[in-house]
């Protein structure tokens, strides 16, 4: 609803930044940075659940999250690949 897009998104792009932030930080402890990451996921859980009301909706934001960016992982495969094909090909 437009109700809950209005609260929702400000609370995602929170999230998104923080997740950023640590994702920039020096990667020496990955134990450390992966601890952090799970850390903001479960806080922001809780914030998306209060503008989403219920677990399996809140859930939800990190499974769209993984899927679209597995989406642009494989995209820019396919577009490197194509482009390396038509490289081949001259």
């Amino acid at each position: 609803s437009t109700d809950e897009a209005q609260k929702f998104w400000p609370v995602y792009y929170n999230f998104s930044d923080e997740l950023n932030t640590v994702k920039r930080e020096k990667k020496d402890d990955i134990i450390a940075s992966d601890e952090k990451v799970l850390l903001i996921k479960k806080r922001y859980l809780i914030e998306f659940k209060k503008v989403l009301g219920t677990d399996e909706r809140a859930n939800k934001v990190f499974l769209c999250e993984r899927n679209f960016g597995n989406f642009i992982k494989k995209e820019i495969e396919n577009r490197q690949r194509l482009r390396a094909l038509k490289q081949n090909r001259r």
